[in-house]
């Protein structure tokens, strides 16, 4: 196995099991899209674009208002809240692992996409739920970046999640992250 795959795998493997975020760029969310829109427009974005940049945007997209909510068990959330966003969380990143996974046996990015898009179907079933907030004014479920508005509601759409999440975790790999094949 070469070693460019092995540490692909290495780091998908910590993006999966990461519990606690280190997107430090992203403290504020307000700055999110300001951010995002900088470093795709930037001359130099060639040499800044890594890994590390996707796994910082999955992580705030994965985790929305809840990125720096050290335990979601304490804050007292209902289970349904917490399944969702559990769906959220690890279907945008098994999508990422799946999706580096397959470009790296070769599929073209759009077949990548295809069989990285059933990773998100756990967020179908499980995120037909209300938006609820803590006694601090957390709200659960929660999605950053562009999906922010599909949990912003009293409700979840969860097609309309799926959807927003899909596009967004397929256009981000597909432009940061560049197989070691190629």
């Amino acid at each position: 196995m070469r070693p460019q795959i092995t540490l692909y795998r290495v780091i998908a493997a910590l993006l999966l099991f990461s519990t606690i975020a280190i997107a430090d760029q992203f403290y504020l969310r307000m700055n999110f899209e300001h951010r995002m829109r900088v470093d795709l427009t930037n001359e130099n974005s060639a040499n800044q674009i890594s890994l590390s940049m996707l796994t910082s945007y999955v992580q705030e997209l994965s985790y929305g208002d809840l990125l720096y909510v050290t335990d979601l068990r304490t804050q007292g959330f209902p289970q349904e809240q917490l399944a969702c966003q559990r769906a959220i969380t690890h279907g945008s990143i098994s999508y990422v692992r799946k999706w580096i996974d397959a470009t790296e046996r070769g599929m073209t990015p759009e077949d990548a996409n295809r069989f990285a898009a059933r990773q998100l179907e756990g967020v179908i079933s499980a995120c037909n739920v209300p938006v609820v907030e803590n006694a601090e004014g957390i709200r659960i479920p929660s999605a950053g970046g562009p999906c922010s508005n599909s949990t912003s509601h009293s409700f979840v759409d969860s097609n309309e999640l799926r959807g927003c999440l899909q596009q967004t975790l397929e256009f981000w790999s597909s432009y940061f992250y560049i197989p070691a094949n190629q």
